[in-house]
């Protein structure tokens, strides 16, 4: 298949390019009446161009992830006592229509951190507002607020799990260094081949993670996560996090929110053993 960015530039990019450059080419007359000058600046500010046209979605949905990061913590750190499950209820404050409702010791977010609740829904507003109009509406989640070993946690069943089965490999980063790989698949993954279709994850900075904080995936490149429906046909996620809620020598579990062009959400959570499989890294 055809690399879409290879070939040459688009029109609009094209257009960019030598506008800018004919500033560049007057300056360079005036101050410096140098050809080569001239041609080293025009290239590098073209492909400055199109660079900038090429990252700020992905910044976008960087920002995205990390001020919906920032809210979960926010939430996480409210008041959640309880010692009966009439002390506990749920909130719909993560902004996102598809996101399930918090858990909270009533009466939820303490008055004096109100405005600060507000700025951080404004901010995650702002950032997510074009990756949401792009995906299909959401419905919400319905939830059992219950009090569990003195904590209120939704207690709602969990839908049947898409990808029931789950396995963790010590594998490699892209520059050859360690990194790990969690595999979601709906049939058991008995030899190093991954079964098709299946929801993959790597991390490969800041390990090993930290627990109860969420980690998006595409921050300062620490990870990623791609969804393959066939062994050929693998996509990645435009946005992606992951939340581990316990991780040791034999196990890890946790929750992950996987986000794609064509507005498709993957969630839900996993446990996953380790698998006796090594990559040779660089």
């Amino acid at each position: 298949m055809k690399n879409a960015n290879s070939g040459a530039y688009p029109a609009y990019k094209q257009q960019a390019s030598s506008q800018a450059c004919a500033v560049l080419r007057n300056m360079a007359t005036l101050i410096l009446h140098g050809p080569a000058w001239k041609t080293f600046a025009c290239r590098g500010l073209a492909a400055f161009i199109v660079l900038a046209v090429m990252l700020p979605p992905a910044w976008a949905s960087d920002s995205c992830s990390a001020k919906q990061a920032a809210l979960e913590i926010f939430l996480n750190a409210q008041p959640n006592h309880c010692v009966q499950d009439a002390e506990c209820d749920g909130y719909y404050l993560s902004v996102d229509a598809c996101a399930p409702p918090v858990a909270m010791a009533k009466p939820g977010v303490i008055k004096a951190q109100e405005p600060q609740l507000l700025k951080l829904q404004d901010e995650v507003r702002e950032a997510c507002a074009d990756s949401w109009n792009q995906r299909p509406a959401c419905s919400p989640i319905s939830f059992q607020a219950k009090c569990r070993e003195n904590r209120c946690v939704n207690a709602a069943p969990a839908a049947k799990a898409e990808y029931p089965y789950a396995v963790i490999r010590h594998e490699c980063a892209p520059w050859d260094g360690p990194a790990i790989g969690i595999h979601l698949t709906q049939s058991e993954a008995r030899e190093h081949e991954v079964p098709a279709p299946s929801l993959n994850i790597s991390v490969w900075r800041g390990l090993p993670p930290p627990t109860d904080k969420p980690i998006p995936l595409r921050t300062g490149g620490v990870g990623i996560a791609t969804r393959c429906l066939s062994l050929e046909k693998c996509e990645t996620a435009t946005s992606a996090t992951i939340t581990f809620t316990s991780y040791d020598e034999n196990s890890v579990s946790g929750s992950y929110e996987l986000k794609f062009k064509n507005g498709d959400i993957e969630r839900g959570s996993f446990h996953a053993d380790w698998q006796d499989y090594h990559e040779l890294c660089g």
